[in-house]
C-alpha cells in the first residue's frame, strides 16, 4: 500500500510512538506536509518500521520540526527517505545523521520560523500557528516537480509557486503545508534580547549590554544600545552598535553623557521582523569634578567666593573648604569644621566669606555630588589674601590745608573727576563714589565682571569713562553715563589678554589715549571718544621700555609715564601733542 499524503498539517497529537505517523509495512509519500507540536514517548513526529515488509516511505517538500523528542525514529527495516524537507536533528544533506533514513540531497535543518510554535505544556491542542513567515528559510526551497496541487492547505487564493519576495510572481514552491503569501502571512518575528545592568559609572556614563540574545530565526542586522535622558529612548536617541551582528552577547561603554544626570539604557536587536528591545535601565551618573572656584573682592578680613560648576546640572550640590584650615564654609559665611555644608550653586550665589585675617593666604577648593549622594574628589584651589582696606587721601581747593581720610571697597587703582565729587576705584571689580568716596556702587559693563580692570580713566565731567579689563581679551570699555551703560572701544587690531597699563580721557570726553602692555608696548589715540585708533609712532622707542599712563590735566596737559623718564606735554585744541618735556610726577597715595 502506498498512499500519497499532500498539503497535510499534523500537529498537537500524543502517541506512544509516532505521534504524527506511525508507518508499518508501507511505502506512503508525504508530500508538502508540516509536522510539529506533537508529543510522543518515541519518535515525536515520525516512527517507521517494517515487521513483515521494508519501510520506506517517502517525504519530499516536508518539515519535521518542534516536537517533544528526537523526531524521527526508524524501528526495524525502517528506511524513510527524504529530499527537499526541514528535519529538525537531522543535520542536513551536508551532515546527515544516518538512524534518520536516506538522504537523496536538498535537506536542511533550520528552524523554519513559524509564526506562532506550539507550547508543548498543553498537547493535546489545536494551538499555533504553523504558516511560515517572511524570514523562514523553507521559503522557495522545495522541488516543484513533487506536488501538482495548484494551492496549499488553505484552499483557493493561496496559490502554490508563489516568489517569496513577491507574491505576484511566480517562484519555487515552498517547504511544509503553507506557501508564503506576501502582505497575508505573518513577517518574520522580531529578536529578543535582555538588556545588561549597568555598571563602572562614572561622570559621562556607564558600561552595559545585551545578554541572551535570541534571533527568533531571522538573522540579526544589526544589534546595540540607545540611550537618553529621557525615558525609552529608541533609534533616533543616542545609538551604539556592537559588532558583529549576531545572537553574541556584547558590552558597550556609554562615554558622552552628561553628569550628574538621570540615563535610559536599553539594548536592541534588529532583524527583518523589526527592532526589538531589552527592558530599560536607568542609572545616575556622577557629578563632575568642579573648577576652581571664583574668588576676589578681597577686602578687610573678607572675600567673596562664588562656585565654578564645570557643567553640573543645577540640581547638583556643592560643598566649599578652606584648605589651610580643612573648615567649610557655612551658609552664614563663616568658616567651620562641621557639619558639611551642601548646597546647589543658586543657593550658595555669591557668598562673602567673614572672620578671615587680614594678610592670612586663604585657599579653597569646591566638590560634587549628584542626587544619589555620590561626592566627587576636590577640585583645583584658588586663594586670596583679605587685605586692609586701601586708603585715598583727596586734596581739596586748599591743597594740603586739611586731609579728609574715606576707605574704598577693596581698591588698588582710582581716578577723580576734576570736580572731585567723582570717584573711580579699580581692581577685581570696578566701583564709583558719587559723594567723594563716601559711598560706593558697583559698573562693570554686563558679562564682565571679576574682569581684572586696570586703573581708570575719566573727562573732567566724570560722565565719560575709559577702563580696561585683563580678561578674556584684554577688552577696553567706554561710557558716557557714569557707567550706567558700556561700548566696548578696544582698537580692532588689539586682541591679546594682556592689561591696559595707561589710560586717558580729555575734559570734553573726546581725544582718548590708551596704553597696551603687550610685546611691543603699543600706546593708542583716538580723537573720536573711542570709535576709532591710532597707533602713536612717536612712542616707539629702540628699547620698547614700558609705559604708564597718560593723563589729561584741565590745562589741557597730558602726561605720559615712561621708563626712566617721566614726560609732560601739552595739547592742541584739536588733541595733538605740541611737545613733551621731563618731568617729576606726583604720587596720589
Amino acid at each position: 500500500m502506498s498512499p500519497v499524503y499532500t498539503n497535510c498539517l499534523i500537529s498537537g497529537n500524543v502517541a506512544g510512538q509516532g505521534s504524527a505517523v506511525y508507518n508499518n509495512d508501507g511505502s506512503a509519500e508525504f508530500i508538502n506536509c508540516t509536522m510539529s507540536g506533537n508529543f510522543a514517548v518515541a519518535g515525536g513526529a515520525f516512527y517507521s518500521a517494517g515487521y513483515t515488509n521494508s519501510s520506506d516511505p517517502q517525504l519530499d517538500n516536508c518539515i519535521i520540526w518542534h516536537n517533544n523528542s528526537i523526531s524521527v525514529i526508524n524501528g526495524a527495516n525502517g528506511n524513510p527517505v527524504f529530499t527537499y524537507s526541514d528535519i529538525q536533528a537531522s543535520g542536513g544533506s551536508s551532515a546527515w545523521v544516518s538512524s534518520f533514513g536516506t538522504d537523496v540531497g536538498y535537506n536542511i535543518d533550520t528552524d523554519p520560523v513559524f509564526a506562532s510554535k506550539i507550547s508543548m505544556t498543553g498537547i493535546p491542542t489545536n494551538g499555533g500557528d504553523l504558516r511560515l513567515t517572511s524570514a523562514s528559510p523553507c521559503l522557495d526551497e522545495g522541488q516543484d516537480s513533487y506536488i501538482s496541487e495548484l494551492f496549499d492547505i488553505r484552499g483557493n487564493a493561496y496559490n502554490r509557486f508563489l516568489l517569496k519576495s513577491d507574491h505576484n510572481q511566480v517562484g519555487p514552491v515552498d517547504m511544509g503545508a503553507f506557501e508564503y503569501k506576501e502582505g497575508t502571512d505573518p513577517l518574520s518575528p522580531m529578536a529578543s534580547l535582555i538588556t545588561k545592568p549597568v555598571t563602572s559609572i562614572t561622570n559621562s556614563g556607564g558600561e552595559t549590554g545585551g545578554i541572551s540574545i535570541n534571533d527568533n530565526g531571522a538573522a540579526i542586522s544589526q544589534k546595540g544600545i540607545v540611550w537618553s535622558t529621557g525615558t525609552n529612548p529608541v533609534l533616533t536617541d543616542n545609538v551604539m552598535l556592537s559588532a558583529p551582528a549576531d545572537t553574541s552577547a556584547f558590552t558597550l561603554i556609554i562615554a558622552n553623557a552628561p553628569g550628574s544626570t538621570t540615563i535610559h539604557v536599553r539594548a536592541f536587536a534588529t532583524n527583518s521582523g523589526g527592532t526589538a528591545y531589552g527592558e530599560e535601565r536607568s542609572f545616575l551618573t556622577l557629578a563632575n569634578v568642579p573648577d576652581a572656584p571664583f574668588v576676589n573682592n578681597l577686602t578687610l578680613g573678607k572675600l567673596n567666593i562664588r562656585v565654578n560648576p564645570n557643567s553640573n546640572q543645577v540640581n547638583t550640590e556643592f560643598a566649599i573648604r578652606e584648605i589651610t584650615t580643612g573648615k567649610y564654609l557655612q551658609t552664614d559665611g563663616n568658616l567651620m569644621s562641621s557639619p558639611v555644608v551642601w548646597r546647589t550653586m543658586s543657593d550658595w550665589g555669591t557668598k562673602a566669606v567673614s572672620g578671615l585675617t587680614v594678610g592670612t593666604t586663604y585657599s579653597f577648593q569646591v566638590k560634587a555630588r549628584n542626587s544619589d549622594l555620590v561626592e566627587t574628589a576636590f577640585g583645583a584651589a584658588t586663594s586670596g589674601i583679605p587685605a586692609d582696606d586701601p586708603v585715598m587721601t583727596w586734596v581739596p581747593t586748599d591743597k594740603i590745608a586739611s586731609w579728609t581720610q574715606v576707605r574704598t571697597p577693596g581698591v588698588w587703582t582710582m581716578n577723580v573727576s576734576g570736580s572731585g565729587n567723582t570717584v573711580i576705584a579699580a581692581n577685581a571689580r570696578l566701583n564709583i563714589s558719587t559723594d567723594y568716596g563716601t559711598t560706593w556702587s558697583n559698573l562693570e559693563p554686563i558679562g564682565n565682571a571679576d574682569g581684572g580692570w586696570g586703573k581708570p580713566a575719566m573727562s573732567y565731567s566724570g560722565d565719560t569713562i575709559l577702563v580696561g579689563s585683563k580678561s578674556p581679551v584684554g577688552r577696553l570699555w567706554r561710557s558716557y553715563n557714569k557707567g550706567v551703560s558700556w561700548t566696548e572701544v578696544r582698537p580692532a587690531n588689539e586682541n591679546s589678554n594682556l592689561s591696559w597699563t595707561g589710560l586717558s580721557v580729555s575734559d570734553n570726553g573726546v581725544y582718548m589715549y590708551a596704553t597696551k602692555d603687550n610685546s611691543l608696548y603699543k600706546t593708542y589715540r583716538s580723537i573720536d571718544a573711542g570709535l576709532t585708533w591710532t597707533e602713536l609712532s612717536i612712542f616707539t622707542q629702540t628699547n620698547d621700555a614700558a609705559r604708564g599712563g597718560v593723563d589729561f590735566y584741565p590745562t589741557q596737559g597730558i602726561m605720559l609715564d615712561a621708563m626712566p623718564l617721566t614726560l609732560l606735554g601739552a595739547v592742541t585744541a584739536t588733541g595733538m601733542i605740541s611737545e613733551l618735556l621731563p618731568q617729576f610726577r606726583g604720587r596720589l597715595k
